[in-house]
C-alpha cells in the first residue's frame, strides 16, 4: 500500500493513501493553534485535490482540544470536507479522558452531517477499517 507524506514535524504527520482516497493524521504531542490549522489546513486541500472521501484522525498523544480551534474548525474546515465528499472518518481516541469525552461530542456532531464515524484504541485497526468502507 502506498503511503505518500504530505507534511511531517514534531508535532504531527499527514498521509495521503492514493488507492484508498484516505487522508491521515497523526498527532505526536499536544496540538493547538496554528500548527491545528496547518494539518487540517493541508490534509483538506489534498483531500479535495484527490477527491478523497475517508479520514483517519489518529488523536491518541492530543490532549483536550482548545475551544478556539473547535471554533476555527467548525466555520473554516467542516464545510470544506463535508462538502466535497467526506463520508467516512476512523478517528483514534486520545489517552486522556478529558479529550475522549471532547472527541466523542465532535464525532456525534459530524455523523449528524452524514459522515460515518467509527471509533478506535488502534490505529492500524482503523486503517483496516477504512480499507474496507
Amino acid at each position: 500500500m502506498t503511503k505518500e507524506t504530505i507534511q511531517e514535524n514534531d508535532i504531527f504527520s499527514l498521509y495521503y493513501y492514493p488507492q484508498y482516497g484516505i487522508i491521515h493524521h497523526e498527532v505526536h504531542t499536544n496540538i493547538y493553534g496554528e500548527a491545528f490549522k496547518t494539518m487540517l489546513t493541508a490534509g483538506a486541500d489534498m483531500f479535495i485535490k484527490n477527491r478523497c472521501n475517508k479520514w483517519l484522525s489518529n488523536d491518541k498523544s492530543s490532549q483536550k482540544p482548545q475551544t478556539e480551534d473547535l471554533i476555527w474548525a467548525y466555520d473554516n474546515w467542516k464545510d470544506r470536507v463535508v462538502n466535497h465528499g467526506w463520508k467516512y472518518w476512523a478517528l483514534v481516541m486520545p489517552d486522556r479522558m478529558t479529550g475522549q469525552i471532547d472527541m466523542q461530542k465532535i464525532a456525534i456532531g459530524f455523523t449528524g452531517l452524514g459522515v460515518e464515524v467509527q471509533t478506535f484504541n488502534n490505529p492500524d485497526m482503523a486503517l483496516t477499517w477504512l480499507k474496507k468502507a
